[in-house]
């Protein structure tokens, strides 16, 4: 039905139907793997985590930290004077 692999921005796998992680659920056979956005049962490396892309070996950057490595207009640094609010 959904034969289409989905990855986030990690490189992490997600399920096919809704682009969303999956759990275990107790279903009538035992443990199933659901979507967690619709729990339709789905299969092994749907968004569980087995089947993500490699890793380029590179540290993600949280934009944050960009954010807070820009100079300051508050910095006492002599180089950054001229820069006004």
């Amino acid at each position: 039905m959904y034969t289409m692999k989905k990855y986030d921005s990690d490189g992490h796998r997600l399920t096919n139907c809704c682009g969303a992680f999956s759990t275990f659920m107790e279903g009538e056979r035992g443990e199933v793997l659901c979507c967690k956005a619709c729990y339709r049962e789905v299969s092994f490396g749907e968004g569980d985590g087995s089947d993500d892309l490699p890793s380029t070996g590179k540290p993600k950057v949280d934009p944050i930290d960009e954010f807070l490595a820009l100079p300051s207009i508050w910095s006492n640094d002599p180089e950054l004077a001229h820069i006004t609010a």
